[in-house]
């Protein structure tokens, strides 16, 4: 009898230690962080100077990025299409006369985490100074679907100038 409760003792030991064991083994999981970055360049240009800009959106979190808006600041004036330089073949734009919007096409890949989408423009900056704010917003799926994605850090931004004084060096003596 004695043998018995010490056999029954031992598997219940054994049991309690197993389901403690494997308590602590189970996989962790961890929630998906919906983040990213944007900027643009150059940062500065001057009144009505033409300009190619670049603009990066970078993933920065764990879950997918399907699409991206930008706002056009009042003043700019976009003169050409929109290049994608990254992802080129899987993703396309519309530009409106208020906001460049990049989307993932049909099936094709999200950005995952550490991927970048990076396009290109010419636009004319405004006739006068100002800080304009580039607004951007990401979205986990096409066409802004999904929920949407936080931005790390600040809006990207360009700053007009007035365009710097011309100086005239005249050379020669009086006559």
């Amino acid at each position: 009898m004695y043998q018995k409760e010490t056999r029954k003792t031992i598997a219940v030991i054994l049991v309690i230690s197993l389901v403690f064991f494997t308590s602590n083994t189970l996989v962790e999981v961890h929630a998906k962080t919906y983040l990213f970055t944007a900027t643009i360049s150059p940062a500065t240009v001057n009144i009505n100077q033409l300009a190619t800009y670049q603009v990066i959106i970078n993933n920065t979190g764990t879950s997918p990025l399907g699409s991206v808006s930008m706002a056009i600041p009042a003043g700019f004036t976009i003169l050409s299409n929109v290049t994608i330089l990254y992802p080129s073949t899987s993703w396309n734009y519309d530009l409106s006369a208020t906001s460049i919007d990049l989307s993932v096409e049909g099936g094709g890949p999200v950005l995952a985490e550490g991927e970048n989408a990076t396009f290109t423009f010419d636009a004319i900056a405004p006739s006068s100074s100002m800080i304009a704010n580039w607004t951007t917003e990401a979205f986990t799926s096409k066409d802004g679907g999904g929920g949407a994605l936080t931005l790390q850090g600040e809006q990207p931004t360009v700053t007009v100038i007035s365009s710097p004084p011309r100086t005239f060096i005249v050379y020669g003596t009086p006559g």
